[in-house]
């Protein structure tokens, strides 16, 4: 008897972590699909001048700074860079990013391919100072940028999520 209730204890807990792991990745893909398409309408228009290059005009520059601000799915998003196809940052909030080259991960390649990828992030990476500062981790996610009317890859958008609102969503479900 004893033999079966550990087992049985041990099932459900086994059983338990996997099916709250699953919720937590279904849930995670679900809120990063959405605000990646958030992203795509609403950054992209603003990034089609990277098909001729490196370079983000000031106007287009200065709507980018304001889109955290002013919009409601902005609100779940705590920063954001842009990443040309070669690996260069043409946009970010700590602008001493802005023109350096990283190495290209497997997630930030994934975006460059033309996939959506997300991940919990320890934030680690040498780009990642500025939001060490304040946060421990955060959902990051890849998310193509496409030319308007080809479709060709010019680079991808870098978006970071607190994890506390995943959390809290996974909790509610």
């Amino acid at each position: 008897m004893v033999l079966s209730l550990i087992i049985l204890v041990v099932g459900a807990y086994v059983i338990g972590d996997y099916v709250s792991g699953e919720i937590r990745d279904r849930v995670l893909n679900r809120t990063s699909a959405l605000t990646a398409l958030y992203v795509d309408s609403v950054v992209t228009p603003h990034l089609q001048e990277l098909s001729e290059g490196h370079d983000i005009s000031g106007e287009h520059r200065a709507a980018l700074d304001q889109l955290l601000i002013n919009s409601d799915p902005g609100e779940k998003i705590v920063t954001f860079k842009v990443w040309h196809f070669d690996g260069d940052v043409v946009y970010a909030k700590d602008t001493a990013l802005i023109g350096e080259r990283f190495p290209i991960g497997d997630a930030l390649a994934q975006a460059l391919a033309g996939s959506l990828a997300t991940e919990v992030s320890s934030l680690d990476h040498p780009e990642n100072a500025l939001e060490r500062l304040k946060w421990d981790q955060l959902i990051e996610t890849y998310s193509p940028i496409r030319e308007e009317g080809t479709g060709r890859i010019l680079g991808a958008v870098e978006f970071y999520q607190d994890p506390d609102d995943l959390n809290s969503e996974i909790r509610g479900s």
